[in-house]
């Protein structure tokens, strides 16, 4: 016997396939990234009820054009060099630093340099992601 992620008893034996019954799982074979604007583009890495992990490609010189989200951010600078302006005080981002927007705060992000930015935000229902579809669920969020 052990114990599964959710604190459940499992009698069966951890095998090759078992963590897919427990896991969040998403084969690097079935991503697909989507356009959000020239120069950006966007992959879900995986999705749940509650959490979206997201991959953005920048090219450099490219802008994502001012928003805010409806939940706090959390990212970490693949690849890269960002600048990032909120509240009027730019600041730059470099390969392996992290950072959390606020939700509701307006910013702009520009690529510096070709950039890979790894996002991971909670979700709700009625939130959207540039338009990506929930997989799940098949409705926006």
């Amino acid at each position: 016997m052990w114990m599964g992620l959710k604190g459940e008893k499992r009698l069966d034996k951890p095998g090759k396939n078992c963590l897919k019954d427990f896991l969040m799982y998403n084969s690097h074979y079935e991503l697909v990234y989507n356009q959000i604007v020239d120069g950006i583009k966007i992959k879900v890495l995986n999705q749940d009820e509650s959490v979206v992990m997201t991959e953005f490609e920048l090219q450099k010189g490219t802008l994502l054009p001012e928003h805010n989200h409806t939940s706090d951010h959390t990212a970490y600078l693949l690849k890269g060099k960002i600048r990032m302006v909120a509240n009027g005080i730019a600041t730059d981002f470099y390969q392996g630093d992290n950072w959390c927007i606020k939700k509701d705060l307006s910013h702009t992000t520009e690529a510096l340099e070709d950039s890979v930015i790894l996002e991971v935000f909670n979700v709700e229902p009625e939130n959207e992601v540039f338009g990506i579809l929930n997989r799940a669920q098949q409705t926006t969020i």
